[in-house]
């Protein structure tokens, strides 16, 4: 009797059971660790900053006198004075009168500059004794003095000197209508060439003071130093002085004030809104009582008499009602957040 043969199976070599072992965890991992496909943000969607509740402190600037511009739809009028620019008696300089009056710094000039450099922030209008307006016609009076100018030569090394120019300038504000200042003291800032490497005037050893080209640019190094102190003067008075508004309107996190471009508001900034309360002096005059933060908002809908806003930040104890008052905060108008 014939036994039945075994069915012989195709034997697959080694390699080839392990590459298809192989092939198929691949598949299996791939399958796993697939990324899944998320639609690309909109780069033009409007950016949404998340509301976050903490507590706010009350900015600078606010200022009752302040208040009356919403209703009149109006931004702040200061006169400017600069005095003691021109006289030479005691500004210790190393060049002529007629090199800087060359270089466009005549004492009217001069007054220019510091009228535009206060109102470069654009946020009120600024007049001085070259306009027709008078200081009876505006809200506010800055008074500015440079009470002293010195120039020196310094040496340094291999017979090298730099100059060193130093201008003091005194300010003053006040209210034009009841001379009520603005500055508890008056305010000293300090314009100086000199310190730093990219903020000096180099004078070789076979150069001399006397020569009409160092001459030039001794007068250049004292234009710097007369920028600077009033750039540090319109700093000073940016912080005390903001446009105000009014809540007119509450929608969530949304609200609408009184108070736009023409009350010095522009497109983005970020305002403070607050409650207050106020007295009655004895003249009759009223005084805030006190002031208490409610929310911090952007107000990128910025029209001519009216913006519209969105609250960042908020305190967890108040709500935003019509009627509060909205100031400039600290960042849009020093550049310094307060967290």
């Amino acid at each position: 009797m014939t036994r039945p043969q075994p069915i012989r199976r195709p034997r697959v070599p080694a390699l080839a059971c392990s590459l298809a072992a192989l092939a198929a965890l691949m598949a299996v991992a791939g399958c796993k660790t697939q990324p899944v496909q998320t639609a690309e943000p909109d780069r033009h969607a409007e950016k949404v900053e998340p509301t976050r509740t903490i507590a706010i402190k009350m900015p600078q600037g606010v200022d009752i006198q302040a208040v009356r511009l919403i209703e009149q739809g109006r931004r702040m009028k200061i006169y400017t004075e600069l005095l003691g620019i021109g006289d030479r008696r005691d500004q210790k300089l190393m060049f002529p009168q007629a090199v800087g009056d060359a270089l466009g710094m005549t004492a009217p000039q001069v007054r220019r500059r510091f009228m535009d450099t206060v109102s470069r922030s654009r946020r009120f209008e600024v007049y001085d004794a070259g306009s027709s307006v008078t200081a009876e016609q505006t809200d506010l009076v800055l008074d500015g003095m440079v009470t002293q100018v010195t120039q020196e030569l310094r040496a340094i090394e291999g017979g090298v000197r730099v100059s060193v120019t130093r201008l003091r300038l005194s300010l003053q504000l006040k209210h034009r209508y009841d001379g009520t200042p603005l500055f508890p003291a008056p305010v000293e800032v300090v314009g100086q060439t000199g310190a730093t490497t990219g903020d000096r005037v180099v004078i070789s050893p076979a150069e001399r003071p006397d020569n009409p080209e160092v001459q030039k640019r001794l007068a250049l190094d004292y234009e710097r130093a007369l920028q600077k102190a009033f750039d540090l003067a319109a700093r000073r008075i940016d912080a005390v002085i903001r446009p105000m508004g009014k809540v007119v309107s509450v929608d969530g996190n949304q609200f609408g004030m009184l108070g736009g471009g023409v009350h010095g508001f522009q497109g983005g900034d970020e305002v403070v809104a607050f409650r207050a309360t106020t007295l009655k002096l004895p003249g009759g005059d009223e005084e805030f009582a006190s002031t208490r933060a409610v929310a911090v908002a952007r107000c990128d809908g910025t029209g001519v008499r009216s913006s519209q806003c969105t609250i960042i930040r908020k305190d967890a104890s108040l709500q935003l009602q019509v009627g509060d008052l909205v100031v400039l905060s600290d960042f849009s108008a020093t550049g310094q957040r307060d967290d």
